[in-house]
C-alpha cells in the first residue's frame, strides 16, 4: 500500500507520540456519528492513515466518505500563540476548533457545547480537567497594553495583549514612551 501523506513538522521539535499504538481513544470519537472515518498519525512514520469507524479497518489512502477533522495545536515560535493544523486536509487556522490535540497526542481538548469552555483529557490516564495543561498554554505578553496609531483618525488606540480588548482611552497605570 502506498502512503498518502506525511504530517509536516511546522513547529520546531515536534515528535509524533509513540503511545498511540494505532488505537482509537473513545474521547476522540465524535458523539454525532456523522463521520465514517477517523484520521490518525502513524507513530513510527508520522504518516496520516484512516480508520473506518464501523469496521475498524485502516488504510493509507484518503477515503471518499466523510472523515472527522483531526486538529493538532502547535505553538508559533514567533508570536507565542497557538495555531491549529488539520492533519487530514493540511489546513491551518489561528481559530481554535471545537476539538484538538497536542502533536504528541497526549492531551485532547473538547469544547463543552453548554458552557463554551474547554475540557482537557489526558489520553494516557483518561482523566479530564478544566485547567488548561501547559502544552496548550500560549505565551503571556510581557506588557499587558500595546499602543497603536490609527492613521485614519490620527489618534492612538490601546489594545490589551492578554484579552484582545481595544479602547481609545489610555489604560490606567500603563506607561508608553
Amino acid at each position: 500500500m502506498k502512503k498518502k501523506k506525511k504530517v509536516e513538522q511546522k513547529s520546531a521539535n515536534i515528535n509524533i507520540g509513540k503511545n498511540n499504538n494505532n488505537k482509537v481513544s473513545s474521547s476522540l470519537v465524535s458523539s454525532s456519528n456523522d463521520y465514517k472515518w477517523l484520521c490518525h498519525i502513524d507513530p513510527e512514520s508520522g504518516d496520516v492513515f484512516y480508520e473506518n469507524v464501523s469496521s475498524g479497518s485502516t488504510q493509507w489512502e484518503r477515503p471518499n466518505e466523510s472523515v472527522k477533522p483531526h486538529w493538532l495545536a502547535h505553538l508559533d515560535q514567533d508570536s507565542g500563540e497557538l495555531y491549529f493544523e488539520n492533519i487530514d486536509t493540511g489546513e491551518t487556522s489561528w481559530d481554535k476548533p471545537d476539538e484538538f490535540s497536542d502533536p504528541d497526542e497526549k492531551w485532547c481538548a473538547k469544547k463543552d457545547v453548554k458552557t463554551s469552555q474547554y475540557v482537557y483529557e489526558n489520553l494516557e490516564s483518561g482523566q479530564s480537567q478544566k485547567e488548561c495543561p501547559s502544552i496548550f498554554q500560549e505565551k503571556i505578553p510581557e506588557q499587558e497594553w500595546v499602543r497603536h496609531f490609527d492613521p485614519n483618525s490620527g489618534e492612538y488606540y490601546y489594545e490589551n495583549a492578554r484579552t484582545g480588548i481595544t479602547q481609545w482611552d489610555p489604560p490606567n497605570g500603563a506607561k508608553f514612551d
